[in-house]
């Protein structure tokens, strides 16, 4: 479906019919009847502010409901677990509960987990316990999945209503409907539905100076995710805005931040292992993306988002915010209409932005961010405001922009479908049990590539692998190793590929991918070595050499 088009068509049908509507002058009983209608829905306000928290948690309760089963619709339109860590997480809950406290990581053997293994979504992996009780732990990861992401948007409902926005649920279709890779996102089993929805919260206590609250839940944001370091940007963002508008430093969120994080840190369970996962994760792998010409062959979702996808995709994100543009530009508000936190989140739309343009994944972040922060403005602005629809230049903008809020919500729902069907099912379901019923308990098991592990880990716990989640933990471990790795898994070294895999990894059995052509060519033709399993996802094999 292309966009011009469509948009031309909509813009013409969208003039013609408000001028129509103009001349014709119903436009007068219409914004009466927008009036009536206005009345009535304050005085329905009016009677449900008797009792403020009933309704605040009816309010939640339903929302959160109609969330999970809008979610759900997509959760189950696959079987599969919807990406690869989601296998490693709901595993990793599963023996939480019936193993106990994990201190060490020994399923990881070529990987700083090894040695410095700290479980950086501790709380996270506590919360989807619960969910390891299905027969099938991948159900109970789906419905993890639409716990958490239900979640994030009552969260995002509960930010406006709390701070009087007006029409949040057209703020709610608006984040609903801002393109497929977010959408996806939430159809993930991974914590960053637990960090988006903390992310919401703290940002709301610090716009509202409930300082508490604020630390108590930096202090849990630091056991429940790898971003350790996200409280403390949301303070400096929001201190510095403050100190820009009124000229008035405010430190103390400053130091509730850095304290409560820095005393979390120590308090972990993990301590000082997690410091080591910090430093590799947030400090160490934005140096190397910056400056070192190795390259590690990461997710894609570490990568920057194409400008024309942005751009198409997020209309419904990008036209409220260009409005708030427009408006702060053409008609700059009295310095005391708009207020200094509102601010303060347009100055935090903004940071995730900025990462966006670095690492596509933080759309996660930037779409709520960006919708709350324009939703503040407006409300502040005291739109939207029915009386401004006497104006024919404002039916003029808003029925095309209507248009193409339309449009991008129709886009999101064929696109989430269309990267659903062409997610991948899992492919080791075959392999994993074959290996745990041939090799001992503890035998290390050769992979082909670095995210193999999660799936081969949720089929089989029993053997140990190469590394988990990310390729940084195993070039950490042992830069020579990783690329002997890296060079074998390719076939680089041809009749020597069974020699230098057994030295160096000290393992005779291996499973990798179908797509892994050269390695399987190479087995073929070692006459010590043999393909022991294949099915149209994988094979495994066995390496020998003389």
């Amino acid at each position: 479906m292309s966009l011009a088009p469509f948009v031309a068509v909509c813009v013409a049908v969208c003039v013609a019919v408000c001028v129509a509507v103009y001349r014709s002058a119903v436009a007068t009983p219409v914004l009466s009847l927008l009036q009536v209608l206005q009345v009535y829905h304050g005085k329905v306000n009016n009677k449900l502010q008797t009792f403020p928290r009933l309704t605040l948690v009816f309010e939640t309760a339903v929302v959160f409901a109609v969330a999970c089963l809008f979610i759900r619709y997509f959760q189950f339109l696959q079987p599969h677990i919807f990406g690869y860590d989601g296998y490693y997480h709901i595993k990793y809950a599963y023996l939480l509960r019936t193993e106990g406290f994990i201190r060490d990581f020994h399923w990881a053997q070529f990987s700083t987990w090894k040695e410095y293994f700290a479980d950086k979504e501790l709380l996270f992996h506590v919360l989807l316990i619960p969910f390891t009780y299905f027969a099938d732990l991948r159900e109970g990861a789906k419905y993890a999945s639409v716990f958490f992401a239900s979640g994030v948007i009552t969260s995002f409902v509960l930010f406006l209503r709390l701070n009087q926005v007006r029409w949040r649920y057209f703020w709610t279709i608006l984040l609903l409907a801002s393109g497929n890779i977010f959408f996806f996102r939430l159809l993930y089993n991974r914590p960053h539905l637990l960090a988006m929805i903390m992310a919401i919260w703290l940002v709301h206590y610090l716009i509202n100076r409930r300082y508490l609250w604020f630390g108590l839940l930096t202090v849990i944001y630091m056991q429940a995710y790898t971003a350790f370091h996200m409280p403390l940007l949301f303070s400096i963002v929001v201190v510095f805005a403050r100190w820009f508008q009124t000229k008035t430093f405010e430190g103390r969120p400053l130091l509730i931040a850095i304290s409560c994080s820095c005393g979390s840190l120590l308090l972990s369970p993990y301590f000082p292992e997690n410091i080591v996962l910090y430093w590799l994760q947030n400090i160490t792998l934005v140096l190397m993306r910056a400056w070192s010409t190795v390259h590690l062959s990461q997710g894609s979702e570490l990568l920057p988002l194409d400008t024309s996808i942005f751009l198409f995709a997020h209309m419904s994100v990008l036209l409220p915010f260009a409005t708030v543009i427009y408006l702060a530009i053409v008609k700059p508000q009295q310095p005391t209409e708009v207020k200094t936190d509102t601010v303060a989140v347009i100055a935090i739309s903004i940071m995730f932005l900025v990462m966006v343009a670095t690492a596509k994944r933080m759309l996660e972040y930037y779409v709520p961010f960006t919708l709350m922060a324009s939703a503040l403005y407006f409300r502040d602005r005291g739109l939207p405001n029915l009386a401004v629809l006497r104006h024919l230049r404002v039916w003029v903008c808003l029925l095309p922009s209507l248009a193409l809020i339309l449009y991008c919500a129709v886009n999101t729902i064929v696109y989430v479908k269309q990267d659903i069907n062409r997610s991948k099912p899992a492919k080791y379901t075959d392999s994993a049990k074959y290996l745990r019923d041939l090799t001992a308990t503890g035998e290390t098991i050769y992979t082909c590539d670095w995210d193999d592990a999660p799936e081969l880990f949720f089929h089989n716990h029993h053997n140990r692998y190469m590394v988990f989640l990310d390729p940084l933990f195993f070039y950490a471990y042992d830069k020579e190793m990783w690329e002997i790795w890296r060079n074998s898994r390719r076939g680089d070294y041809q009749q020597n590929t069974a020699k230098k895999i057994i030295d160096t990894f000290n393992t005779r059995y291996g499973v990798c991918g179908s797509e892994f052509t050269a390695m399987r060519r190479i087995i073929e033709r070692d006459p010590n070595s043999t393909i022991l399993f294949e099915d149209e996802f994988s094979y495994v094999f066995m390496l020998d050499y003389k």
